[in-house]
């Protein structure tokens, strides 16, 4: 009885151990998105992540092929192709540098992904589904609903989007 106390008392340690909590996470990604940056709020990277002025050479960017992009409402949706297969990857979308003074508005963003350093070989094809409303409710306190739509330009590993955003 004595030995296995002990037994589950190691088993129980290991295992919280081993844990990370779901905050070191998030703080973690923050930290890798914006590594000279101190985000002080959670990366939710379901949603455009609005961060103008922040230079996206600040940014993770690993290589990846976009496929195909288009909005379904206020829904962002991007097919992306990547090398890998061993480990989670991480994309987020984040507005760098908005809403310049055209006719239409345009919005700079720039999708950054993080591999986490997976080197596996299988090439990946990932759905993304992206949340627009915060640059849309941006968008309305600035300007009032002086447009209907913006310009989105959007920077990608190699290339450059453009799609229009309606509201």
């Amino acid at each position: 009885m004595k030995y296995l106390s002990v037994i589950i008392m190691i088993v129980l340690s290991i295992y919280y151990l081993s844990c990370e909590s779901k905050n070191d996470d998030r703080e973690r990604l923050s930290n890798l998105l914006f590594p000279d940056l101190e985000i002080p709020y959670a990366v939710d990277c379901g949603k455009v992540i609005l961060a103008n002025g922040t230079s996206p050479d600040n940014l993770i960017m690993d290589s990846y092929k976009v496929n195909k992009a288009d909005f379904n409402a206020d829904t962002l949706n991007i097919e992306v192709s990547y090398g890998g297969g061993c480990k989670e990857h991480e994309f987020c979308l984040v507005a760098w540098n908005y809403f310049l003074e055209s006719q239409p508005v345009r919005a700079y963003l720039f999708l950054s992904h993080n591999s986490n350093d997976d080197y596996c070989k299988a090439n990946i094809t990932s759905k993304l589904s992206i949340d627009m409303t915060p640059l849309k409710q941006d968008f309305f306190n600035q300007y009032g609903i002086r447009s209907d739509s913006i310009i989105v330009r959007i920077l990608c590993s190699g290339e450059r989007l453009n799609l229009k955003y309606k509201f």
